[in-house]
This record gives C-alpha cells, sequence and structure tokens, in this order.
C-alpha cells in the first residue's frame, strides 16, 4: 500500500461531511461539559463556604448568649447568697421582715432581668417578698424547687423548671437556696424568679432569620426557654434528641445539622453548656435560610453556563449545518417557485409582481391568455407598453402611490372589445430591511359580475325606497344583529332624526331603551321564525295614536332567520270608533252586570210600568263600605274579586224579576218592581246586608265586606228617573252617616 494511496485515504476521510460534525461536535461537548464541571466545584465550594461561616456564627453566638446567661444565673445566686445568710444570722422576727422587704425590693428594681425575690418557711409559707402588694395565704410547698430542697439536704444553688408565678401568672425560671436553723434544719426557701419574657425579648434582639430558634434548657433536657416562643412547648423534654442523646455526651459545645422534633425543620446548631450551671444553650441556623443566597446564586451561575451551553451547541449546529441548508435551501426554492406558480396560473385573476422601473418581472398565465404573447415576451415589458397610453394613465396615480409605500386597493371601469368591464386592483408594495421600496405586487380581480348584480340591486332599492316613502306606514328591515338595513322615509318623523342617523344603528340606540325593550319580545318571537302581529300605543305631538304593527320573519335559503321585515300602519281613527263602541257597549265587563247606559233604560221603562199598573216600586242605592281601603291595601287585583264576589251575592238575594246594576267603581243600584207594600224593600235590604257578613274569599284569604243602602219608593211626585236616583242616593249618604252596614229609606 503506498504513501500516495494512504494520503488520498486520509485525505478524503477528512473531506467526509461526517467526521467533521463529529469532531466538531466532540470538541461542542467537551467545552460545555467542561464549564458544567467547573461550575459545580464552584457552587459545591460556595456552599461549605456558606455553611462554614454560618456554623463561626452560630458557635459564637452560642457562647456569647451562654455567658450572658451565665452572668445572669451568677447575679441572682449572689443575691440569694447574701439573703441566705442574712435570714440565717438575724431570723425572721417582723422587725427583719421589714427591713428585708426594702432589701429585696431595691434588688430587684435594679435587676431588669429579675422577676422577683421571695423567702418561705419551712412550710412554704410566703415570709417575705419583693412585691409592692402583700400577697397572703399563700404556699409553694408544692413547688419543685420548694421540695427538692426539703428532701436535700444540699445548700448550692439550684435551677428548677419553667413555672407560672402566683403573684403574676407570668412563666419565670426558678433559681433557689436552701436556708437553715441553727441547728442544721430545714428552716425554708430563699427564691430569685427570672421572667422568662426578659429572655424571649433578648433573644429576639438577634438576628437569625425567619426559621431560625434559639433554645435555653436545663442540662436534663428540660426547655426553659424557646424562640420562637410557643407557651405549649414550656418544660418539654429534649432528651431524645440527637442534641442531648448523642452531641452534648461527646462535647460540652459544638456545630452539627439537626432536624428539629418539634417543627421538623433542618438547623445548623451551635450548642453550649454551661460551665458552672446546668444550662444549656442552643442557637439554630436554618440550612434553607444560610443556603438561600447560595442556591440563587447558583441558579444564576447554572442559568448562565446553561444558556452559554446552548449558544455554543447551536453555533456548533449551524456551522455543521450551513452546507446541507444551503443546498436543502435551493431545492425549496425551486419547489415552492414551481407551487407558486401552479396556484397563480389556476387563479382566476391577474397576479404579477412589478419592479421600481414599472417591469413585469413575474407575471401568471392569465396575462398570457389576456394579452396573446408568450411569457418571455410579457417580461420584457413595462406597465406603459403593456397597458397603452390611455389606460396606463388612469391607474399611474396608484402606481405611484403603491411605489410611495402605500398599499392601495382601487376599482376600474373599462370598456374592452365594446364590453364594460369592472376590476378590483390590489398594489402591495415590496420593501426591504431598510424599508426601501423595490417593487409592488399586483392582483387583478374580475369583478363584473358582482358589479352588475350591485347596481341592479341598488336600482331594485331605489324603487322599492320610491314605493314605501310614499306608504303611509312604516317600512324597515331588520338583521339577525339587530340593526336596522332599510328604512322608508316616514322614519325620520316618526324618530325625530335623518334616516343616516337610523340606518344602520342598533334598533336601541336608534329608538332609545324604553321603546326597545318595550316591543323586543315581539322581535324575539320574529327572530324565532314566527310571524307576529300586535297593537299598541304611543303619545304623539298631536296626541295618543294607535298603531298595528306586523312583524315578518326572513329566511335565507337552509331556512335559517336572516331579518325580519317589519310594518307599522297608523290605525288611530279605527280605534277611536271601536272605542266608542265600547263605551256604548250595555255589560259592565267585570261583573257581567248591567252598566250605567241599561241601567238608565232599565229605570225609565220601570218607572212607566209602575205607574200604568199601579204598583208599587222602589230603588236601592248601594256602595261597598271601605272599598278603597281594599284597593290601597291589597290591590287591584283583590278589589275586582270583591266586586265579583259582591256582584254574585247581590243577585242572589233579589228575585229573578229584579234588576241588579254597576254603576261605576263600587256603587251598585238594584231596581224592586211589582212591591205589595213599601217594606218588601227593607226586607230585601235587611238580606243583603245578611248575606255580605259571610267573610269573603279574596286570593285565599278570609275578608269582610260590608255595605251601606239607600232605598227610595217611587212616589206620585217623582218627575222623572234622575229625581228618583238622588233620592235613593241621599238615603245612601244617610245610611253612611249612621255608621255603615246598614240602611235608610229616603222620605217623600
Amino acid at each position: 500500500m503506498s504513501l500516495r494511496y494512504l494520503s488520498g485515504r486520509i485525505k478524503r476521510l477528512y473531506q467526509r461531511p461526517m467526521p467533521i460534525m463529529a469532531v466538531a461536535t466532540l470538541f461542542v461537548v467537551l467545552v460545555c461539559v467542561s464549564l458544567i464541571a467547573l461550575d459545580a466545584a464552584r457552587a459545591m465550594q460556595a456552599r461549605a463556604i456558606e455553611l462554614h461561616e454560618s456554623e463561626i456564627v452560630a458557635s459564637n453566638l452560642a457562647r456569647s448568649l451562654g455567658q450572658h446567661v451565665e452572668d445572669v444565673i451568677s447575679n441572682a445566686d449572689s443575691t440569694l447568697i447574701g439573703l441566705v445568710e442574712r435570714l440565717e444570722v438575724e431570723g425572721m422576727g417582723p422587725v427583719e421582715r421589714a427591713r428585708l422587704y426594702g432589701l429585696l425590693s431595691t434588688q430587684v428594681a435594679d435587676s431588669p432581668w429579675m422577676h422577683g425575690l421571695f423567702v418561705y418557711d419551712e412550710e412554704g409559707r410566703w415570709v417575705v417578698n419583693s412585691m409592692a402588694a402583700k400577697v397572703q395565704n399563700l404556699n409553694n410547698a408544692d413547688r419543685e424547687y420548694f421540695i427538692y430542697h426539703r428532701d436535700h439536704p444540699d445548700r448550692g444553688v439550684h435551677i428548677g423548671v419553667p413555672v407560672k408565678s402566683r403573684s403574676t401568672g407570668e412563666w419565670i425560671v426558678t433559681v433557689s437556696r436552701r436556708f437553715n436553723h441553727p441547728d442544721g434544719s430545714f428552716a425554708g426557701v430563699a427564691l430569685a424568679t427570672i421572667s422568662m419574657d426578659y429572655f424571649q425579648r433578648f433573644y429576639s434582639s438577634f438576628d437569625i432569620g425567619e426559621q431560625g430558634a434559639i433554645v435555653l434548657a436545663l442540662d436534663d433536657g428540660t426547655l426553659l426557654v424557646r424562640r420562637p416562643f410557643d407557651e405549649t412547648l414550656i418544660g418539654t423534654s429534649m432528651s431524645s434528641g440527637p442534641l442531648f442523646s448523642i452531641y452534648l455526651k461527646k462535647s460540652t459545645f459544638g456545630t452539627a445539622i439537626m432536624t428539629s422534633h418539634f417543627d421538623g425543620i433542618e438547623r445548623l446548631e451551635g450548642y453550649r453548656r454551661l460551665e458552672h450551671y446546668p444550662l444549656v444553650v442552643d442557637v439554630a441556623l436554618s440550612k434553607d435560610e444560610i443556603l438561600a443566597k447560595w442556591r440563587t446564586d447558583t441558579y444564576l451561575h447554572s442559568t448562565g453556563v446553561g444558556l452559554l451551553v446552548l449558544i455554543l451547541g447551536a453555533l456548533g449546529y449551524r456551522m455543521l449545518g450551513q452546507i446541507r441548508l444551503r443546498l436543502d435551501i435551493q431545492e425549496r426554492l425551486a419547489n415552492s417557485e414551481k407551487r407558486l406558480r401552479t396556484i397563480t396560473d389556476h387563479m382566476p385573476a391577474f397576479i404579477a409582481y412589478i419592479d421600481r422601473d414599472q417591469r413585469y418581472r413575474f407575471c401568471n398565465e392569465t396575462y398570457v391568455e389576456e394579452f396573446g404573447m408568450p411569457m418571455e415576451e410579457l417580461l420584457k415589458r413595462n406597465m406603459r407598453e403593456l397597458f397603452g397610453e390611455a389606460a396606463y394613465a388612469t391607474i399611474l396615480p396608484h402606481v405611484e402611490q403603491v411605489l410611495a409605500g402605500e398599499k392601495i386597493v382601487f376599482e376600474r371601469h373599462a370598456v374592452e372589445r365594446g364590453v364594460g368591464k369592472y376590476s378590483l386592483y390590489h398594489y402591495v408594495p415590496d420593501t426591504d430591511n431598510q424599508g426601501k421600496v423595490l417593487g409592488f405586487y399586483a392582483m387583478v380581480l374580475d369583478i363584473t359580475p358582482r358589479r352588475t348584480a350591485e347596481l341592479q340591486l341598488v336600482e331594485k332599492e331605489k324603487l322599492l325606497r320610491g314605493l314605501t316613502d310614499h306608504l303611509p306606514a312604516l317600512v324597515s328591515y331588520i338583521d339577525h344583529e339587530e340593526r336596522f338595513q332599510f328604512n322608508n322615509q316616514p322614519y325620520e318623523k316618526w324618530l325625530g332624526k335623518p334616516l343616516s342617523d337610523i340606518t344602520g344603528k342598533h334598533v336601541r340606540e336608534a329608538v332609545g331603551d324604553e321603546a326597545y325593550f318595550k316591543y323586543k319580545r315581539f322581535f324575539d318571537q320574529a327572530l324565532g321564525g314566527k310571524r307576529v302581529d300586535f297593537a299598541f300605543a304611543d303619545e304623539r305631538e298631536d296626541g295618543k295614536r294607535y298603531y298595528n304593527a306586523a312583524y315578518i320573519p326572513q329566511f335565507d335559503g337552509d331556512g335559517r332567520v336572516i331579518g325580519v321585515c317589519c310594518m307599522i300602519n297608523d290605525i288611530t281613527e279605527i280605534k277611536k270608533v271601536e272605542l266608542q263602541l265600547i263605551k256604548l257597549a250595555r255589560v259592565d265587563s267585570l261583573t257581567g252586570l248591567p252598566n250605567r247606559v241599561q241601567f238608565d233604560e232599565s229605570l225609565k221603562k220601570a218607572i212607566a210600568r209602575s205607574r200604568r199598573g199601579g204598583l208599587s216600586m222602589a230603588l236601592m242605592y248601594l256602595d261597598i263600605d271601605r272599598f278603597k281601603s281594599i284597593n290601597d291595601t291589597y290591590g287591584h287585583q283583590v278589589g275586582d274579586e270583591a266586586l265579583i264576589e259582591f256582584s254574585r251575592r247581590l243577585l242572589a238575594s233579589v228575585r229573578k224579576t229584579d234588576i241588579v246594576a254597576r254603576l261605576s267603581g263600587d256603587e251598585f243600584v238594584i231596581i224592586i218592581e211589582e212591591m205589595k207594600n213599601d217594606d218588601e224593600a227593607e226586607i230585601v235590604a235587611n238580606k243583603i246586608i245578611s248575606i255580605m257578613g259571610t267573610p269573603f274569599m279574596l286570593g285565599g284569604v278570609e275578608y269582610r265586606v260590608t255595605t251601606s243602602i239607600g232605598i227610595a219608593v217611587l212616589h206620585d211626585d217623582d218627575v222623572d228617573a234622575q229625581s228618583l236616583l238622588r233620592r235613593a242616593d241621599k238615603a245612601l249618604y244617610h245610611a253612611k252617616a249612621a255608621g255603615r252596614n246598614a240602611f235608610r229609606s229616603s222620605e217623600a
């Protein structure tokens, strides 16, 4: 195998794309891995430094707090030593107790950390204390510190479990000493109490984070004080925790990472057992808070390294793919151009690209068919040559606008081969990255069919408007979005505004809220596909007018409602005749009784019959007592029910030949004919009052309804029906004056 052959193989090997990509990829990977490894090493070193510095802080703080506790306890113990010596030498007589009270009060006042000083005798009774108010009848023989000194002859200081003060109710730490009688027997206890609140305030002054903790405990694990403060934890045992079961057994001071069995938080703790007293101080810093800044810095560095790795990878990938990408782009460009020409050649439009010199650089097949020349020939022409001078002059202003950077849409009408043609032009500028116009895209659509249809529609609408504008009615078309699409001329007078402010507007905007919501339900029914006819009244300038409206739904080819045709006719004159006929009707619509018109006729006829036959007759005038209060209190519906029931009971109280009529409101009359004597009318009146005594059931509720009655018997001097009616009305007035629910007869 010759050297030249090997050289050729190696050369061809290096010329292959894959090895180059592999080497470059390996290089990028090595760089990225190196960056990640270096950043990881830096992060772990920074973490170790953070923890080490926090260990130093926790250890120093534990030593400082331990010294502080020793100072406090030492001061309290010194006070107790002096107090015990005085008690054993001078005794506890009245004079001595008074002198001791002053001494104790001064000691407490001079020591902000001290809660109080107390002396108890061998029975646990309070002998003397530092408190201003005298406390009597209290006994502390049950306290742990008292029991300890009573049962132990040891004269040393004793630090007891935390208790609540019986004098103030505060949590306190107790420091106590025993004192003896001259014979060496137990004489009592001298006690100094330290307020737990003092330690809480003092420990709260240290910045140990939101999750940090400070603990002061007895060396047997009994918790005295803890920050954060939780009253339920005071006096609990910590002896089973790792601090007392492991670390304090190995060393009296140190640091360690432990998980609290109180709240489950992992902390770095600096601990120290006091040298002279059975106490332990523990300062705990949250591991999460210690490493919070480290995590943030690590996240930032890692993010930066990650971004750098991504950038390097992207650059490498881009570098390797340039050649292949270039070939792919060329292939896609060729395919894209082929697809573009296929699409544009089959579109029913003229599509072209024209440069700044107004020369065609691209044309679709429609141009070839329209102008009858090959594509190569078309691409040699400019717009002036292709359009001709006359046509070019009409489009030149638009060409200048698009070359100035504006997007242009316009219509053009031209006569070609003797036929009018409408075209819609779209010119869109083509700009480079600096905004310079390089040319423009042109698309021209033949809109002759559409434009012709629009013109025909305009003519039809003009004809329709000419017809509807002269109709004595309101004619409109409202689409499914509740917008007026057509209004005839009378709408201007009806709404007091020009049609330009009506047509195209939403119905609510055009007619106002009141009218819109008043008639909307009819429009909604029409939109549902149902023809709606209804009548309504409206106050106009010339008075009240009456109208009849028809809403007719309009459907598309698929049967969907697309709008509503509306026609409103003025029927005021017809309505007036109708109202007149209603007014002349002879029957009361509510009760079914004869009304005033029929009553007047019946009364005249009854008087005539009475005088012809020589028979007696009477007229009764009735109304419902306090009927207005029924209407006002319970509403007109209940009032109407009362009138109907009242009418029914009146009919049940008289003969079929008697006439019962309703004049108006709650006023009724009864014509009684062929009476054998004048007392018959009073008998009927009593019957009516009696039958009205049964409660009315109105709307499911009982009501008491009474009536007052006026009676007028026909006399010879009654000149006409009105005279008889006036006498009955006057009698009714007297019945009401007599207290209602009664009748009165009219005198001649």
